[in-house]
């Protein structure tokens, strides 16, 4: 994490499959408290995901893999695009924290 800015607001997600995640819910909340949110960081509990950022749906092959205990910072549109699933058989458990300059 770089340090800059200050959070926001702070989500739990859980990703599963079929279904496939995303933050519009999280982001909104975040954009409601401060429009200027412009960064998030997604830390994986405990299983891994696999995730897009252009907004094509990932698939068991297609897409970014976050392992547990990994995160990932999205700048930008990419926040927006961001959809994940859950790679194997067990939901994930996701934290996002939304930051703003």
């Amino acid at each position: 994490m770089s340090g800059r800015g200050y959070c926001v607001y702070r989500a739990e997600l859980t990703v599963t499959t079929p279904g496939v995640s995303t933050l519009t819910t999280a982001l909104a909340a975040a954009r409601a408290l401060h429009v200027a949110t412009n960064r998030a960081v997604v830390y994986v509990h405990d299983q891994p995901i696999r995730y897009t950022l252009e907004g094509t749906a990932p698939t068991a092959t297609l897409g970014l893999t976050l392992q547990a205990h990994e995160s990932a910072e999205l700048y930008g549109k990419q926040m927006d695009a961001f959809k994940a699933i859950r790679e194997g058989g067990t939901d994930a458990e996701v934290e996002v924290a939304f930051f703003a300059d």
